[in-house]
């Protein structure tokens, strides 16, 4: 039960929420929570839920970026009761992951029967 809230993502087999925190979960221009999303935050842990927040501005921007994202956020530990301020998954952005995987895969060389390959 998730009374009288409703999630932005309910992830089927685990007792886990993505919320999806727009401009209007803070206050003014800062990473601090408003007073309403940290209640509804704090309640529905009290409930039991694990709740992972993603800000709008940390949404990749490539669409095949996002899977990965989404991987790497529930891998990570969900913020406990209290909830106060955002913090990013990581310190670098997501265009920079993209172009460090890039990069990372570009370089990679297979050794096949014919020699070296690179990818």
């Amino acid at each position: 039960r998730m009374l009288p809230y409703i999630a932005d993502v309910r992830l089927k087999g685990a007792p886990r929420l993505i919320e999806i925190d727009g401009p209007l979960h803070f206050v003014g221009r800062s990473s601090r929570y408003d007073m309403k999303s940290s209640l509804k935050h704090r309640l529905l842990t009290k409930q039991g839920w694990q709740v992972y927040h993603i800000a709008w501005h940390d949404w990749p921007t490539h669409r095949h970026s996002r899977q990965g994202y989404i991987a790497r956020l529930l891998r990570a530990r969900a913020p406990g009761g209290r909830l106060l301020e955002y913090q990013p998954l990581d310190s670098t952005s997501h265009d920079e992951a993209l172009a460090d995987s890039r990069n990372r895969f570009e370089e990679r060389k297979v050794e096949t029967d014919t020699g070296p390959v690179n990818l």
